[in-house]
């Protein structure tokens, strides 16, 4: 997600419950940019291959639109950071980015965009890219061509947002349609995307597409940061209020680092700080909090910016401990 999954959020996300994977936002590539380096801080995890917090696969995803671009980026990340394939991003509704002939606006022309794929997975070669759709430009009727157009193709994989691009993040994910592609796009795998945000949602969705795998949690995830561990334990978490205010002190911290001294924040990946998630432990968030925290100081503006947005997303289903949370803040 853009603004959202950057890298501290990445570590944050695999502290509070190791989800299996994990999309970078996507980079804007253009003939100029990036240049002869990928950005330093965009997707630091490709040194590696995965996640120390979680062990987690981590997701490089671009946003182009034209081969050649795509594919001159894409041979940086495959080379320099040693990942298997890299993402291509045909679902982002923003009015900017379509304005840009990128994300979402590339399902209007189905055959130029097979067009671009082929010229790209033929430099790459097969399974070296897989894309992000939603079910239509304008309409959810779009659905069929692009999926002709995406099974001709030697894909590693194709997630499906259940939605079109007016639809933005609006009324429900059309289950059938993300089930549709499951049937049709034969020998690659579909991930479906769209409403899930606790075990029971996720049920829902299951038993709409049994030919769909793995999914993909978007704010299902800023509601709920623990979901993957409630998915995979099949119940529901109770989240103690000390685990709250250490993870959202933590979040704060972990972006001030990013933005003021990234330095900093990649010594404490390399030393192994994030390895173990904290998950709901609050003395685990507290010990990560005194490794992330500088003492004295309080995490600045831009920080706390962004810690408010997504404690906006999850504040109401933590709604039992808001007035608590409230309180122990004034006391402070």
């Amino acid at each position: 997600m853009e603004g959202v999954t950057d890298w501290p959020a990445r570590l944050w996300f695999g502290q509070t419950s190791a989800p299996e994977f994990m999309w970078t936002p996507f980079l804007r590539v253009t003939d100029t940019f990036p240049g002869r380096e990928l950005p330093r801080f965009w997707c630091p995890e490709l040194a590696r291959g995965v996640l120390p917090a979680a062990k987690s696969g981590v997701i490089p995803q671009l946003m182009v639109t034209n081969a050649d671009d795509f594919a001159r980026v894409a041979e940086q990340v495959l080379t320099t950071g040693g990942h298997e394939w890299v993402d291509l991003n045909c679902g982002c509704p923003s009015p900017v980015v379509v304005g840009g002939r990128a994300g979402s606006a590339l399902l209007q022309h189905p055959e130029e965009l097979g067009e671009m794929l082929r010229a790209v997975t033929g430099r790459l070669g097969p399974g070296r890219v897989s894309v992000k759709v939603r079910t239509g430009f304008a309409a959810a009727s779009e659905f069929p061509a692009i999926l002709d157009v995406l099974g001709e193709l030697p894909l590693r994989q194709v997630a499906v947002h259940g939605r079109t691009r007016p639809d933005r993040y609006l009324g429900r994910a059309r289950y059938d349609l993300v089930e549709m592609a499951a049937r049709r796009l034969d020998g690659i795998p579909v991930i479906g995307s769209g409403d899930i945000c606790d075990f029971a949602t996720a049920e829902v969705a299951r038993q709409q597409t049994p030919g769909v795998s793995k999914w993909i949690i978007g704010r299902g995830a800023l509601r709920n940061p623990w979901i993957f561990e409630e998915l995979r334990s099949g119940n529901p978490v109770t989240i103690p209020l000390e685990t709250i205010l250490g993870a959202i002190e933590c979040f704060a911290w972990l972006h001030e680092l990013y933005w003021n001294d990234g330095e900093r924040l990649v010594r404490l990946w390399g030393d192994g700080v994030f390895e173990a998630s904290a998950g709901l432990d609050p003395d685990r968030w507290r010990r990560l909090l005194d490794q992330v925290a500088v003492r004295g100081a309080v995490p600045g503006r831009r920080a706390c910016s962004r810690t408010k947005m997504i404690w906006n997303y999850f504040r109401r289903f933590c709604y039992p401990c808001i007035f608590s949370i409230n309180r122990k803040i004034h006391s402070r």
